[in-house]
């Protein structure tokens, strides 16, 4: 435990993760990416969710990149896309029935066939 304030924690997170974030290590990109969304610093954030989400390394942890990525990013698409990537993972659902729940609309359904 560190009796820290948050905003401190995670800057110094950022810190000890530096170099092997500058290396491209997936883990230190990932983790600092969390630090960053945590920050409220989403424009970055999503930059570094994107390029863990094109790592090699831990699948899940890919998949958990791409769809913070989409999500912070309120890309209903590449929600999608995650949600196609893990299609027992509801969270990308949800996350898009959300966004769309929140555009000011007309009272019709559009469905779309493949």
């Amino acid at each position: 435990g560190s009796n820290r304030h948050p905003i401190q924690k995670f800057d110094h997170y950022l810190t000890l993760l530096e170099p092997d974030l500058q290396a491209g290590d997936p883990r230190a990109v990932f983790y600092s990416a969390e630090c960053l969304r945590f920050l409220g610093c989403y424009p970055k954030a999503i930059e570094l969710y994107q390029q863990r989400a094109s790592l090699n390394g831990f699948e899940e942890e890919a998949w958990y990149a791409a769809y913070q990525a989409a999500k912070l990013a309120r890309n209903v698409t590449d929600l999608l896309k995650a949600f196609e990537r893990r299609p027992w993972r509801a969270e990308p659902l949800w996350a898009a029935a959300e966004l769309v729940r929140t555009i000011p609309h007309e009272d019709v359904l559009f469905m779309e066939t493949r």
